[in-house]
């Protein structure tokens, strides 16, 4: 079906262009807003990937690949390095890698969206539903390398096809195919599933070679290889060291991998109908990615998601039926098409945790270009009805109301539900940077530690110390340094000092009572340079109340000089007399 053309965004008097350029500024205005506003709050804590980049971007910047954690590219926690050499280390800083890379994204889906269709549009309307995208939003600002993806592969996808457009113009094609070189090889530096995307960049240049005159081909073969020689000096780093350490390439993908099901096939359908389904029937139930269950796309633009869809398919099997095929008339979708297939597929490819919105982050730009061009085939119909030229003023109201609800629907969803979840704060540890914050505050030459959970994946947050269980015996070290500002070095929590220790269910009428006893036991034994240890089981949700009684019992601990002060939280019997023996010895 061919689509008619716009009259009003798409007109070329130069007005026009400052009303287009206006509105883009606006729109960008709106995705910073979304990606920055109480980026030091929202999400309500740190969850414990970050910690573990962060740690890599302070002690170990610089490298291509990172080993720990199922195995990481480099290029984020590098920028995150950099971040911290500006600003210095912070939550703030920390997140606002992600933050700038999710506004560049949206730019960069307007490039996209308007190379493809050259309709203002479509290309206005994507950016901004990927601007206000609690999807998008909420993983531009996780300190995750995962947002990185998209990024690197929409300015890829822009550069290269506008270069394979500058043949067709006879325009110089080579510093576009160079650009385009960069960011392709700089996708694998990103997340592990962009290098099965990546496949799709031979097949667009397959398809501009069909359509290319002989004259076309020559100059087109030339700037290929322009593209690739760009593309193989980018990833040179990162291939040589994968040559070198060949397990690192699989490494997390093969842990997840459909392949590694013991029916291979059954569950690549399984995962292929829960990840098409994550659109607008069941989404992603993690709290840390998504309102769980819910939906990836909000009703509105999952409606049109699904119209884009719909035509795009229709309008290729209309073309492909005719006698002669003309590739160019459907082109810019036939490379919407694949391009989200291509970006679906690693998703599809594993079967932990479906649907993943993660994995899937890479089809987010595709996905709202496909609901923008939904949303412009129903406009053109609507422009030929006789309601909306008697009544066109009131349609353009509609059309505004529209854009406002959108804004107030994602904006509510992801700054009111997601963010104030008891499941989100649990996710990320708020009640640990409760009271890291309270601790934080203490002056004093006791040493304080906090054991978390008595589990073997303790970190740390802003500079409190977490110690970790090994094998049989506790390393009493700091795991992670975290912010590198805490002036207490942990060596060993006792070296022949006397223990108390002191156990409570954690709920938030106890306190009184294990101050008291704490004092009675105190005054008791009379002790010198002792450890004092808290360990508070089935801890309550009252996060502040856990901080303040927290700091009142260290109070304690410092009126009568002891060494060191030990919180233990959700602790079980085992792993408590574990700590006591160790620290008796």
């Amino acid at each position: 079906m061919p689509v008619k053309k716009q009259q009003s965004l798409d007109s070329a008097p130069s007005k026009d262009v400052d009303i287009k350029f206006t509105v883009l500024i606006c729109i960008l205005l709106i995705a910073t807003i979304f990606r920055f506003f109480n980026l030091n709050t929202a999400p309500p804590g740190i969850f414990q990937d970050e910690a573990v980049n962060t740690m890599d971007a302070l002690n170990r910047p610089g490298q291509v690949f990172y080993q720990a954690n199922n195995g990481r590219e480099g290029l984020f926690m590098n920028l995150i390095a950099f971040s911290f050499y500006l600003l210095g280390p912070s939550i703030w800083s920390l997140r606002i890698v992600s933050a700038i890379i999710g506004i560049l994204t949206v730019l960069g889906t307007y490039l996209l969206a308007k190379q493809l269709f050259k309709k203002d549009f479509i290309a206005l309307l994507s950016a901004f539903f990927i601007a206000v995208s609690f999807w998008h939003v909420n993983f531009s600002r996780i300190s995750f390398r995962v947002i990185m993806l998209p990024f690197v592969f929409v300015f890829f996808l822009y550069f290269f096809l506008k270069a394979l457009d500058n043949i067709k113009e006879k325009i110089n094609p080579i510093y576009n195919f160079i650009i385009a070189g960069l960011f392709y090889g700089l996708g694998f530096y990103t997340y592990t599933t962009y290098r099965v995307s990546a496949f799709i960049f031979p097949v667009i240049a397959f398809l501009y070679w069909l359509i290319f005159s002989k004259k076309e081909r020559k100059v087109f073969f030339q700037g290929i290889l322009v593209f690739i020689f760009v593309s193989a000096i980018t990833l040179a780093p990162l291939a040589i060291y994968f040559v070198s350490h060949p397990a690192d390439f699989f490494g997390r993908s093969s842990q997840v991998s459909i392949f590694a099901q013991e029916n291979p096939i059954r569950a690549g359908l399984t995962s292929l109908v829960y990840h098409l389904g994550m659109y607008n029937i069941v989404g992603d139930c993690n709290w840390r990615h998504n309102v769980a269950c819910q939906p990836q796309l909000s009703w509105p633009t999952g409606f049109l998601f699904l119209v884009g869809i719909i035509i795009s398919f229709w309008i290729i099997i209309e073309n492909c039926k005719v006698r002669k095929i003309k590739l160019e008339k459907f082109l810019p979708i036939l490379i919407l098409v694949l391009c989200f297939g291509a970006t679906l597929a690693p998703s599809v490819l594993t079967y932990e945790g479906i649907p993943h919105a993660l994995r899937a982050l890479g089809t987010v730009p595709f996905a709202y270009i496909f609901a923008a061009f939904g949303a412009y085939y129903l406009v053109e119909k609507l422009k030929d009805t006789k309601s909306n030229k008697k009544y066109p003023e009131f349609f353009n109201l509609l059309g505004m109301i529209f854009i406002v609800l959108v804004a107030f629907w994602e904006y509510n969803m992801y700054f009111s539900v997601w963010s104030n979840s008891p499941e989100v704060k649990g996710a990320f540890g708020n009640n640990y940077v409760q009271l890291q914050r309270v601790l934080n505050k203490i002056d004093s030459n006791i040493n304080v530690y906090v054991i978390a959970n008595g589990q073997n994946t303790t970190y740390e947050l802003e500079g409190m110390k977490f110690v970790e269980y090994e094998g049989k015996n506790f390393n009493y070290k700091p795991r992670y340094n975290y912010w590198n500002d805490w002036n207490r070095n942990a060596i060993a929590i006792s070296q022949g000092s006397p223990v108390l220790s002191v156990n409570r269910l954690g709920d938030k009428d106890a306190y009184k009572s294990i101050k008291e006893e704490v004092q009675r036991l105190l005054d008791e034994k009379k002790p010198e340079e002792l450890t004092l240890i808290i360990n508070l089981k089935n801890m309550g949700d009252d996060f502040q109340n856990l901080g303040d009684n927290i700091s009142d019992l260290y109070q304690t601990a410092k009126d009568y000089n002891l060494k060191n002060f030990v919180v233990i939280i959700n602790s079980n019997e085992e792993i408590l007399q574990k700590i006591k023996n160790s620290l008796s010895q």
